[in-house]
């Protein structure tokens, strides 16, 4: 059980180091205003802490004495399966990490600066006031694998954070993992990025695509990973990332047709590489409920979002944005994911990267006869844009008639 919404938000956070605990009550003194923090210096005392007042997010030094942190996560995975889960680790603490890796949401590295250990924080707080639905919630909760960012991505966060970041050491961070490094190769060599020469390597990747494209796409290659590809009738791996991709690329072209800047263009193929991964989700965890999702739509000739709300009460594109936000990816991208098929429930009013994964994924899809029903534009939140007449000139301009797209 959560606490209450009126509450303030609660964290509790496990290190046997009182020094450490010092520190990181120094760090969060400025948001006492706001979060109610408590600290525990053991995993019994913290167990004993949750059974009396449940947290919303519980972070935990993964190397400890008597129960590690990582089998306390384990731990607070089944007894309190809606809390946050974030481990805080040392560089060698790779052993620890692999035990609770499919039940903990974040990794933070240890020692960590004032403003990342808030930033974090905040991001898994915020979470909550994003997706509000508690059938989702649940539906997340009890998901057998939770989806985890991959090492790769881990470091090439921290060496992105370096104000001198250097593509030859981002290049040799990936080669570091030759399937990753085999993916990422063979997706920026596709007619995905239409480059005029052949890449060999990923450093030679990261100097022509950008050091954040190739953080994201390493990010894609690890989400779309052929070991986690689920037995369901009806559902294609491959099928799904060659949807994802084109929907990036062309939700990319978009933007900049309209003259959006390099950011926009960056979420914009970010989020339409990553808008479908609650489907992958829902399939890897629950194939059951994925296949009476798939047999609904077909013999109704439902949307399948729609299918999904009717079968488990939400969809999705919730799923997916709800993960990405416990993942601690920016709120942007996490907004885009989950409004890319009802955007005028979001805030936004101007054009942005939820207006071009939107109409990207309604066109990709209207070229692949596999879509039975076709997907919907939201026409009044483009009329509210005043986009309406842009779609035909995207469709004319991106688009060929068959499946696929011009360049």
């Amino acid at each position: 059980m959560r606490p209450s919404v009126s509450a303030k938000p609660r964290i509790l956070i496990v290190d046997d180091e009182s020094a450490v605990l010092a520190s990181l009550q120094r760090m969060l003194q400025p948001h006492s205003a706001d979060w109610e923090v408590r600290f525990s210096a053991n995993a019994a005392e913290a167990l004993a802490s949750m059974a009396t007042q449940p947290v919303d997010v519980v972070l935990a030094d993964l190397r400890m004495p008597g129960m590690s942190g990582a089998q306390l996560l384990i731990e607070v995975a089944q007894r309190y399966p809606d809390t946050v889960r974030i481990a805080f680790s040392e560089p060698t603490d790779q052993e620890l990490v692999l035990k609770c890796v499919n039940t903990t949401h974040q990794f933070l590295a240890k020692p960590c600066d004032a403003g990342t250990l808030g930033a974090a924080l905040g991001r898994a707080l915020n979470v909550d006031k994003l997706v509000c639905n508690d059938q989702l919630k649940s539906l997340v909760a009890q998901l057998r694998t939770i989806p985890s960012l991959p090492d790769v991505f881990h470091e090439l966060q921290r060496q992105l954070a370096l104000p001198d970041a250097s593509v030859e050491l981002v290049g040799q961070t990936i080669a570091r993992d030759p399937a990753m490094t085999a993916k990422l190769l063979k997706l920026v060599n596709s007619a995905f990025f239409g480059l005029n020469r052949k890449v060999s390597s990923p450093a030679d990747a990261a100097l022509l695509l950008g050091l954040e494209t190739i953080r994201m796409l390493v990010l894609w290659a690890h989400v779309f990973s052929a070991d986690s590809s689920p037995p369901v009738p009806g559902f294609s791996l491959d099928t799904l990332s060659v949807h994802s991709m084109s929907v990036g690329r062309l939700a990319r072209d978009i933007v900049a047709m309209e003259r959006g800047n390099a950011k926009m263009r960056e979420t914009a193929m970010t989020a339409g590489l990553l808008h479908d991964l609650g489907k992958l989700v829902i399939a890897v965890n629950y194939p059951d409920l994925m296949t009476e999702t798939i047999a609904l739509a077909q013999r109704d000739n439902l949307a399948f979002d729609v299918a999904e709300r009717q079968i488990f009460g939400t969809d999705h594109a919730e799923v997916g944005a709800y993960l990405l936000g416990l993942w601690g990816l920016p709120l942007e991208l996490v907004e885009v994911v989950g409004f890319h098929h009802r955007p005028s429930l979001c805030a936004s009013e101007t054009f942005s990267a939820l207006t071009a994964v939107h109409v990207a994924d309604v066109l990709q899809r209207e070229s692949e006869p596999l879509h039975a029903v076709p997907a919907e534009l939201d026409e009044d939140y483009l009329a509210t844009l005043q986009l309406s007449g842009r779609v035909a000139e995207w469709r004319n301009e991106l688009m060929v008639s068959g499946p696929g797209m011009k360049r």
